[in-house]
């Protein structure tokens, strides 16, 4: 299942999805991996999109910049944030929407 495939099979269920948007080339990637992975157990569902390999969900999400984060539950989105992230600020904003 591609990227585009399992955002679409998430959306249509009525739980917290975070998706990242990043770049391989980007010096937030190596600092985010970690982060992210603590909070796959706080979502059901994370899905990480390299803009540079799915330009057209980075277009589609307005995801031009990175890191991009997207808090979203059936398909609507709920919170976005583009730049830095401290482990502390994310954990905040998943617990509103908890």
């Amino acid at each position: 299942m591609n990227v585009k495939e399992q955002l679409e099979k998430e959306s249509r269920i009525n739980h917290l999805i975070l998706v990242m948007f990043y770049a391989d080339w980007s010096p937030h990637y190596e600092w985010l991996e970690p982060t992210i992975k603590e909070y796959e157990q706080q979502v059901e569902a994370v899905i990480k999109i390299n803009i540079t390999e799915n330009e057209n969900l980075a277009v589609l999400y307005d995801a031009e910049d990175v890191p991009t984060f997207i808090l979203m539950r059936k398909g609507h989105q709920l919170w976005k944030y583009t730049g830095e992230l401290t482990p502390e600020s994310l954990r905040y904003v998943l617990e509103q929407y908890k």
